[in-house]
């Protein structure tokens, strides 16, 4: 076992050699360039360096462990939050659907974008149905109306036959 490790070993070494090699020729050649780039950069890495010691500075403090209960509190109470929120969001569909209730569609109406439209689209109405009612809203009107002829007729009726009633054994 141990000779086909080293066989593997030595032919994964010499079947890479030309690459190292190569990667180390463009290092040495690139050192310069590189060693350019850091000192130019080297305000940048400064800031850099002190930007992240102030972020960190609370870590340094271990704030963290202090507030860790409150912070396992808030995000527990968040993940609720989320997940009563997706349960009523699913609630709130699965009812609007099924009582084919959609007011927000409903409730917004597009206006048209000219006056000239709007006119046009009024007189459209206007001949369509007279007086803004169709025709079964006309006659749910008409019926509504005899109605409450009757009722009042019945009514009048019981008003006069309790006068003669009252007035006849007076």
């Amino acid at each position: 076992m141990g000779a086909v490790l080293s066989a593997i070993a030595t032919i994964f070494y010499y079947a890479t050699f030309p690459i190292v090699q190569v990667l180390r020729l463009v290092i040495f050649i690139l050192s310069p360039f590189w060693t350019l780039t850091k000192f130019v950069l080297l305000p940048v890495t400064y800031a850099a360096h002190g930007i992240f010691a102030i972020l960190l500075f609370p870590l340094r403090l271990r704030l963290l462990e202090r507030l860790e209960t409150l912070y396992i509190y808030v995000g527990i109470a968040g993940l609720i939050g989320c997940l009563v929120g997706v349960i009523l969001h699913v609630i709130f569909n699965a009812l609007s659907s099924t009582l084919a209730f959609n007011g927000a569609a409903e409730g917004r109406r597009t206006r048209p974008s000219t006056v000239a439209e709007y006119r046009a689209g009024r007189q459209r109405a206007t001949q369509e149905e007279p007086y803004g009612l169709s025709a079964s809203a006309i006659q749910k009107r008409r019926a509504r109306h005899k109605q409450s002829n009757r009722i009042l007729r019945t009514i009048a009726d019981v008003d006069v036959s309790s006068d003669d009633v009252s007035s006849g054994l007076g």
